[in-house]
């Protein structure tokens, strides 16, 4: 049946995979940008007001940065954000 379509099966194949790993592409960066925001308003808040709610608001927006950069590197590499970077915007 391969055979029938020939590279022009192939071809179409290909762009649909292509087309797909575009959009979780653009999905994941759009969600790294939504939850960097998140983290920064956090930390304002923090900075602005040192009460308990806003230390575990940035520790939640933080945890969810960190992954959410993690998952836009994937196992290549390090993310633009960690658990580290978080402890030391709370020390600060």
């Amino acid at each position: 049946m391969l055979k029938m379509f020939g590279p022009f099966f192939i071809f179409v194949i290909a762009v649909v995979f292509w087309i797909k790993w575009r959009m979780e592409q653009k999905k994941r960066r759009e969600k790294l940008e939504a939850a960097k925001s998140k983290y920064e308003k956090a930390l304002v808040d923090l900075k602005n007001d040192s009460c308990k709610e806003n230390k575990i608001k940035l520790l939640e927006a933080g945890s969810y940065y960190a992954e959410a950069a993690w998952k836009q590197t994937g196992s290549e590499g390090i993310a633009l954000f960690d658990e580290v970077a978080l402890q030391n915007d709370l020390t600060a």
